[in-house]
């Protein structure tokens, strides 16, 4: 016959129990994040109630049962996200001399270079975008647009320096204008920094954890929707996600598209209605009215980059809008060769006079705007040359045609 296991005591139950009911209690602190922790509180637990018999433990086994499914099945609490107080003087920026030091050495090596100076300003710029960095606004987030006083202070100090630099090294007695040196850069700077902060903030989809500790209570909100913190953090900084560079080329790209739809639409037209529509629309200036040559390199030519030193506040749709005015010479030339196909059958001497006209205001035109272009820098002069380029050659492809 086999040994029967005998029977507890009262005391020996009442110890069981209270030793279980102890380890409940823990398991109430628990939660999903504690998953090794509730496996061996439950087994201390088990080991607790073989000492007494099952009708006796019974009732507490239950609750043990139920506490662990409760711990294993809490979520964890919310971080408490802590709000940083505002940034309100130079003094307050964490490691500031040593930051101040590096990128006034960047701005003083631009301003000397001068020609050079825009492959220094995407290094200059991105230095000032981890000065922003440690600057926060009164929400308690980074002053990612630079917009907080300490952080125009702190620059304004650091371009100071650079330029008290440079008279210390006597540079000052070989350049006319050191101020006007230094807003070159600054231009060029705040140029760069349309293309430098939209990669930074697509950067930290990819770095959580930096976004995180960067932006917690944006980073929350990203996760809690479901987008990513890019996103989040255009919208709520109103940064717009394309550099300057990428807005010009896609108005270029808006003026080309509407330039090939209009010499299209031309082609299309036959009779002397369409030949009579555009001589009341040709230019009348002659070669020797200055006005002509003169007014087509302002109208052309895109803003220079400290034009507008709000940094990448622009929405799409605006920039889209002003598409015709800002960016009219690759629409220009692209549509000359078209309106001579469309009228080669219906040419009149009036409508060959006007086209007479505008061969001649373009000589007088084109090699200004050549000329500007070379004191262009960055991403604007590589962007206009290739447009010249590009009309010269399909206008030498058309008088090729035509002499075939």
């Amino acid at each position: 016959m086999a040994a029967q296991r005998p029977k507890a005591d009262k005391a020996t139950v009442e110890k069981v129990t209270k030793a279980v009911e102890t380890i409940i209690r823990k398991l109430a602190k628990l939660n999903e994040t504690n998953a090794d922790d509730i496996t061996g509180l439950n087994d201390r637990a088990q080991a607790e109630l073989k000492k007494i018999t099952a009708p006796k433990r019974a009732g507490i086994s239950t609750r043990l049962n139920g506490a662990v499914k409760e711990a294993k099945e809490r979520k964890a609490p919310a971080a408490e996200i802590v709000r940083r107080p505002a940034t309100n003087e130079v003094s307050e920026i964490a490691g500031f001399p040593e930051l101040r030091d590096n990128v006034a050495g960047l701005i003083r090596e631009g301003m000397k270079g001068e020609i050079a100076a825009g492959k220094y300003a995407q290094k200059i710029s991105e230095a000032l975008l981890d000065l922003r960095l440690r600057v926060t606004n009164t929400a308690g987030r980074p002053d990612l647009k630079g917009t907080r006083q300490a952080y125009r202070d702190a620059a304004s100090v650091i371009y100071d320096k650079a330029v008290s630099d440079l008279v210390a090294e006597g540079y000052a007695e070989t350049v006319t204008d050191l101020s006007t040196l230094r807003t070159q850069v600054e231009e060029k700077v705040s140029y760069q920094t349309t293309a430098v902060l939209p990669q930074f903030v697509r950067s930290l989809d990819d770095s959580p954890e930096e976004a995180e500790k960067l932006f917690p209570d944006l980073f929350k909100l990203a996760s809690d929707s479901d987008r990513k913190i890019s996103d989040v953090l255009f919208e709520s900084y109103k940064i717009n996600p394309l550099s300057k560079a990428e807005l010009a080329a896609a108005r270029r790209l808006e003026a080309r598209k509407a330039a090939e739809l209009a010499a299209a639409a031309k082609d299309t037209q036959t009779g002397t209605p369409s030949t009579e529509a555009e001589n009341s629309e040709a230019p009348t200036s002659t070669p020797s009215e200055k006005t002509a040559p003169e007014a087509m390199p302002e109208d052309t030519q895109e803003a220079t980059p400290g034009a507008n030193q709000n940094v990448n506040t622009e929405t799409p749709g605006e920039e889209a809008g002003e598409a015709p005015t800002e960016d009219a010479t690759p629409g220009q030339a692209a549509t000359i060769p078209a309106q001579t196909t469309g009228t080669e059958e219906t040419a009149t001497p009036t409508q060959a006079a006007s086209d007479l006209r505008t061969v001649q205001n373009m000589k007088a035109t084109l090699p200004l705007i050549a000329q500007r272009a070379a004191t262009y820098t960055g991403e604007e002069r590589d962007a206009l040359i290739t447009e010249l380029r590009e009309a010269l050659e399909a206008m030498g492809a058309t008088l090729a045609d035509m002499h075939a």
